[in-house]
């Protein structure tokens, strides 16, 4: 697929999909939510993990908070993205209290006094948020690129790479170019997807990531 193809098909995907997020129900959305938090804090790679990185949604996004603070309760490290050089990238900051963090761009909660992980720090689980998975990993985000920046810079650092989404934000085929980084595994409220188990099997079994 050419560059302007693949541009178009994903912005035609992204519309949709923001469209049926702006029309969610709020129970709905607490409800799945506290589904999916069940399912990220049974996994086996987050529960073996020393060192876990989160987000800090956006609205439409799937709120991880009660995640990061029960993984910081079992003693795991957890950091977060936060703004970090010229131009805009994001890097991996541990997460304070609450106190600790400000509105930045676009409404982004992050840590207001950045204290960066130091680059030859291993993340055993990345928790990435964005507008659309499909069951093979693929990713939309926003557009704008940084988390996969972000993703290519940690590179073999981010062991395990879980996609966090609503089911209906759970498509066929998201349009991936070279560029676009692949998750290890994708949650929903309804069940986790193994894109290794789906291309080999035609299952969805839940296997590790080789923590």
């Amino acid at each position: 697929m050419s560059e302007p193809a693949l541009k178009m098909a994903k912005d035609a995907l992204r519309e949709r999909l923001r469209t049926r997020r702006a029309a969610l129900d709020a129970a709905w959305t607490e409800e799945a939510g506290a589904q999916i938090d069940e399912r990220l804090l049974d996994l086996p790679e987050v529960r073996a993990a020393h060192v876990l990185m989160g987000y800090l949604a956006v609205p439409g996004e799937v709120r991880v908070d009660a995640v990061l603070r029960a993984a910081e309760a079992a003693g795991i490290r957890v950091c977060v993205p936060a703004a970090h050089g010229t131009p805009r990238e994001y890097d991996p900051a541990w997460l304070p209290a609450d106190e600790g963090l400000r509105a930045a761009a676009w409404g982004i909660r992050e840590p207001a006094c950045p204290e960066w992980v130091a680059a030859d720090t291993a993340i055993d689980v990345v928790l990435v948020p964005g507008v659309a998975f499909d069951a093979h990993g693929g990713r939309l985000g926003h557009g704008k690129g940084y988390y996969d920046g972000l993703l290519a810079r940690l590179g073999a650092r981010a062991r395990c790479r879980i996609g966090v989404a609503f089911g209906f934000q759970l498509v066929e085929a998201v349009p991936c170019g070279p560029r676009d980084v692949r998750m290890d595994a994708v949650v929903v409220e309804a069940r986790v997807y193994r894109p290794a188990a789906v291309s080999t099997t035609g299952a969805n079994e839940v296997t590790q990531c080789g923590l």
